[in-house]
C-alpha cells in the first residue's frame, strides 16, 4: 500500500509538473500568437498607411494636375482676350488716323513732319512720297524741302511722308502708317509677354 501510495504520489506530482508545464508551454503560445498577432497588425496598419499615403499623393497629383490645365486654359483665354483688345484698339487707330488726315489740324502735322524729315535728308535729287489725297500739300512740301520731287504712292494709305534720297540711298518713313505699324511692334514686344505668360 505504502507503495501504492508513493506510485500514487510519484504520479501526482508527475501530472502537476506536467499540468504545469503544459501551461506555461500553452502560455508561450499564446504569448507567440500575440506577438505575431500583433507584428501581423502592425505590419497591416503599416501596409494601410502606405496605400492611404500613396492614395493621397495620387489624389494631390491629380487635383495639381487638373488645377494645372485648368490655369493654363484660363491663361489662354486671357491671352486670346488680350490679342482681341489690342486687334481692336489698333483697328479703332487705324481708323482715328484716317480721319485726322482728313482734318484741319493734318495740314500742321505734316509741316511739322516735312520740317523734321529735312533736318535729317534734303538732297537735291529727293522724292517725297505721299498719297493720292496728300496731292494738295504740295506747294508746302515743295517749300519745305526745296522743290523736291513729288510723287504718289499706295504705301502710304493713313498720310505722312516717305522721303528719298537715290544719290545717298536713304530714305525715312515717316508715314502714319509706319508710325502705326512701330506701335504695333513696340506694343507685340511690351506687351507680348503678357500674351504669352
Amino acid at each position: 500500500m505504502r507503495k501504492s501510495y508513493k506510485a500514487n504520489n510519484f504520479l501526482n506530482v508527475i501530472n502537476k509538473y506536467a499540468k504545469k508545464q503544459k501551461s506555461k508551454v500553452l502560455d508561450e503560445i499564446r504569448e507567440q500568437e500575440l506577438i505575431s498577432q500583433k507584428k501581423i497588425e502592425n505590419q497591416i496598419l503599416e501596409d494601410t498607411k502606405l496605400i492611404i499615403k500613396k492614395a493621397i499623393i495620387d489624389l494631390e497629383n491629380e487635383v495639381a494636375v487638373e488645377i494645372s490645365h485648368k490655369e493654363l486654359e484660363e491663361r489662354k483665354k486671357l491671352s486670346q482676350r488680350r490679342k482681341e483688345i489690342m486687334k481692336d484698339v489698333f483697328k479703332e487707330s487705324r481708323i482715328k488716323l484716317q480721319e485726322f488726315s482728313c482734318s484741319d489740324k493734318y495740314e500742321i502735322f505734316l509741316e511739322r513732319s516735312c520740317k523734321s524729315v529735312a533736318q535729317v535728308i534734303n538732297t537735291p535729287d529727293l522724292e517725297i512720297l505721299v498719297k493720292s489725297q496728300d496731292i494738295k500739300y504740295e506747294n508746302l512740301i515743295k517749300k519745305i524741302f526745296n522743290n523736291c520731287e513729288l510723287k504718289i504712292t499706295d504705301k502710304i494709305k493713313l498720310g505722312g511722308i516717305i522721303a528719298q534720297s537715290k544719290s545717298k540711298k536713304i530714305i525715312v518713313d515717316d508715314s502714319l502708317d509706319s508710325r502705326l505699324k512701330s506701335q504695333r511692334s513696340w506694343a507685340d514686344e511690351n506687351f507680348g509677354v503678357l500674351l504669352v505668360k
